[in-house]
């Protein structure tokens, strides 16, 4: 089992995270890669002080293929670390828009 405090990594500030904040109090964050849902869960409640958590989905995005070229005319080929971002629904009568400021 991951600890709690190294579940949550930090939030999602976009155009579409600020929309499902508003429109369906949805918070978006990115996770740990070992983290479940049920960790997802208690780490809200137990971080952000949250009773009330009413749904957790998790999305995991592949890391994208990236060819550099080298200083010796070669080229490497790497890839970028996956990202796993988790949608967390709270209860209506709870707010985290000041978690959710930017700067």
């Amino acid at each position: 089992m991951i600890a709690l405090s190294d579940v949550l990594i930090k939030p999602i500030i976009s155009e579409k995270t600020m929309d499902l904040a508003m429109n369906e109090n949805a918070y978006t964050f990115q996770i740990s890669a070992r983290a479940t849902k049920t960790d997802v869960r208690d780490a809200v409640k137990k971080e952000l002080k949250i009773k009330k958590v009413l749904s957790v989905r998790i999305l995991k995005n592949p890391g994208k293929k990236r060819a550099r070229r080298t200083s010796k005319g070669g080229v490497t080929y790497g890839q970028t670390s996956r990202r796993i971002k988790a949608i967390v629904r709270i209860a209506s009568d709870e707010d985290l828009m000041s978690h959710f400021q930017p700067g």
